[in-house]
């Protein structure tokens, strides 16, 4: 696996972060890349954490309402949800991935708001999150993504992909160089 390559998680996202939005042609500013490094690499602390976690959106909303400050926990727990354990939210219901999403921009919005304009420094960094959260939440998903497969394997995921119609195998592959649509035209 590529993680390997590298010898610290943090290096790791400074690397394939912006690699992975350049990818999916989602244009961000350097301070948004930072913060996605950071919250990524700080992941693992949080998930390990008896702590902090990961608590229930829906209850994390509920928080909100009386403590304005959760909206950034909300924003930064749903795109982690929909970039990073993608597969997981998918398996629960489309309709989880839309929420997710959703709640985030607006999540991440609200706390934008919440900062008076030019008083805090990442206050541009939250309404750009806002502004392109699917789109990064998307490109965050191919940071997983394996390179250089094998050509059984991309059949497999070819047939995977043309039978359930899953955008990690969509991903997959073109990853890989392989456009699934021009292939099919071929077989066809």
């Amino acid at each position: 696996m590529i993680i390997k390559e590298y010898q610290t998680l943090d290096s790791f996202f400074y690397e394939e972060i912006p690699r992975c939005l350049s990818q999916r042609n989602v244009r961000v500013s350097e301070n948004t890349e930072w913060y996605l490094t950071n919250l990524l690499s700080n992941c693992r602390n949080r998930l390990l954490s008896e702590k902090e976690g990961f608590e229930s959106v829906t209850l994390l909303q509920e928080k909100s309402l009386s403590e304005p400050s959760l909206s950034k926990r909300i924003g930064d727990q749903c795109l982690i949800w929909v970039g990073i354990f993608y597969d997981y939210i998918e398996r629960i219901g489309n309709g989880q991935i839309n929420y997710h999403c959703s709640v985030g921009s607006l999540s991440y919005d609200r706390f934008a708001n919440l900062a008076r304009q030019g008083q805090d420094a990442l206050r541009d960094t939250y309404l750009e999150l806002a502004e392109n959260f699917k789109d990064i939440g998307e490109a965050l998903r191919m940071i997983d993504i394996p390179k250089n497969l094998s050509s059984k394997q991309i059949i497999d995921t070819l047939e995977r992909y043309h039978k359930e119609g899953k955008i990690r195998d969509l991903l997959i592959l073109q990853t890989n160089g392989i456009n699934p649509q021009q292939v099919q035209n071929v077989i066809a």
